[in-house]
């Protein structure tokens, strides 16, 4: 119970406030910049919750970019019997031995293999198979999900990751290379040729290989308590939630601009990190309502007297 408690209060809440918020305002900014709608945003709404998104209508039932939080709390849910299962007894031990195995040198990369079938196998026309879920299928994020939880729970396997960070790296950039290359000399390879569907194996491959290079130095490096990385890590979730809506406000206007294409990309990034880390820094984080909403922990309450003494202490007051 406090296990989807946690869940709810994490990506569920976020989920349904960007539906009814941040897709209302992208929805709006995609049918003006297409040509689909011409009034303003507030004679858009009503128009909102006509028809779902990606099937001809409005309503963003997936809350656009944050279709990932929706699919991590179905997850998080679906497999709850079989993580509880991983957990103890028979299941601890069948957990035990994989991740012994994949703790050997360069195993770990066979975690792929699952997601290279679900990619090849699954019907693209499908709900398990169609790659409208930031181009892979629910299956592959499946797949995803549980290797994050094997990995998780084997110090072997994160001890290997991290031993062989430089050569994940390696791969990390090499294997891009190779896809560049191929991409370059192959004359076609349209969905179906056998150039093709290596190279979409590749980045099947090159997707671990990165997080593993990421695992790797991340544990070398992040690994310990500071007041920076905490301060980061609170920010990670309510930082993905404003990003995109941020980067599609500020470049419906920008790509309007008479100006070069790469000063227009720099202009949007810059412009759209400063107001996504202003909005975090000096409104989301500082309000408990909208820290809530943002699925992050309430600030503690605080008396007087712990002011007062934290003030004379030379620490902060959260």
């Amino acid at each position: 119970g406090k296990y989807i408690k946690d869940k709810v209060l994490r990506l569920l809440v976020p989920l349904l406030v960007g539906i009814f918020t941040h897709s209302v305002l992208q929805v709006y900014l995609e049918r003006r910049s297409h040509g689909q709608f011409g009034g303003s945003l507030w004679e858009f709404i009503p128009h909102y919750f006509e028809g779902m998104y990606g099937f001809g209508g409005n309503f963003a039932w997936m809350g656009l970019h944050l279709w990932y939080l929706e699919m991590l709390l179905l997850f998080c849910i679906v497999f709850l019997p079989l993580l509880l299962w991983l957990k103890r007894g028979s299941g601890q031990k069948a957990l035990a031995k994989l991740g012994s195995w994949l703790a050997v040198p360069g195993v770990a990369i066979l975690l792929s293999a699952p997601v290279v079938l679900t990619n090849n196998f699954a019907d693209k026309g499908s709900l398990w198979g169609t790659d409208a879920f930031g181009g892979w299928n629910l299956l592959s994020h499946a797949c995803f999900f549980l290797s994050g939880f094997v990995i998780a729970s084997s110090e072997r396997v994160l001890h290997s990751i991290q031993r062989l960070r430089w050569v994940w790296l390696a791969l990390a950039i090499g294997i891009p290379g190779l896809q560049l290359i191929l991409w370059v000399v192959r004359s076609h390879a349209l969905a179906g040729y056998p150039a093709f569907e290596f190279e979409m194996e590749l980045v099947e491959v090159s997707a671990f290989t990165t997080i593993f290079a990421m695992l790797g130095f991340g544990m070398r490096s992040l690994n310990h308590d500071s007041p920076a990385l905490a301060r980061l890590n609170e920010a990670v979730l309510p930082f993905y939630i404003l990003h995109q809506t941020v980067l599609v406000s500020v470049g419906f206007f920008v790509v309007r601009w008479q100006i070069p294409d790469l000063l227009k990309w720099l202009v949007i990034v810059i412009l759209s990190f400063a107001i996504i880390v202003g909005l975090y820094e000096l409104v989301v984080r500082r309000v408990n309502a909208l820290r809530f909403l943002f699925g992050m922990k309430l600030l503690a309450k605080t008396s007087p007297a712990t002011v007062k003494e934290a003030a004379l202490a030379g620490g902060e007051v959260r």
